[in-house]
């Protein structure tokens, strides 16, 4: 990868004050170091956005925005779920961060059951995102059944998730969120009955 040989001083060098991340040009950092991260299966990039991350200043947002992407795209499960564990540390994902983590965590492309894996990681931890999000309540724990369980697409799924919410009454999930999130489940996976196979097929010759 291009974006790892230009990097290779600061991986190589850990702990030395490196100024390569910052020199890329705004416009493209975010993406570069978002692949540098996921394509890099020794996690050394990965491991390096990680070190840069917990000690950016949240004066610069969108540098930060750049290293919390990559951050998220962890290229093997043990770091993917490490990268999970630090949404529970609001001194590490600030409260107005935590949509957007998790999010970029359940999207991530390299770990086939990303989306599952952040949502059961949110049922176990629903306290403490909802309070991570904003306090007691629902905020937090909406912007994660929005952007995580929006995405599924099985009926399944779909009473899973209409099940958690039933149980867990504390969480306040508005009845429109809650509606809105199912309706977009089960859409999904009509549209996955009708044409997910013929779909899947032409992606399977096109990759041939």
């Amino acid at each position: 990868l291009w974006v790892k040989r230009a990097l290779e001083p600061c991986i190589s060098s850990p702990g030395e004050n490196c100024d390569l991340i910052a020199r890329i040009p705004p416009d493209m950092r975010y993406s570069c170091l978002s692949v540098c991260a996921a394509y890099d299966e020794s996690g050394s990039c990965w491991r390096l956005m990680r070190d840069r991350f917990l000690a950016a200043d949240s004066a610069d947002p969108a540098y930060r925005s750049a290293l919390m992407a990559a951050v998220a795209s962890a290229p093997t499960e043990q770091l993917f779920n490490e990268s999970l564990s630090m949404t529970l540390n609001a001194s590490i994902v600030r409260p107005q961060d935590l949509g957007s983590m998790i999010s970029l965590l359940a999207g991530n492309p390299k770990i086939l059951r990303g989306r599952a894996i952040v949502w059961d990681f949110a049922k176990r931890n629903y306290k403490a995102l909802s309070a991570a999000g904003g306090g007691a309540g629902a905020p937090g724990f909406n912007s994660v059944a929005s952007s995580v369980a929006s995405g599924f697409a099985s009926e399944e799924d779909a009473q899973d998730v209409e099940i958690f919410i039933a149980l867990h009454p504390e969480l306040n999930v508005p009845e429109r969120i809650e509606r809105t999130i199912l309706g977009r489940i089960r859409s999904q996976a009509i549209w996955l009955e009708n044409y997910g196979p013929d779909t899947c097929a032409v992606l399977e010759a096109y990759h041939a």
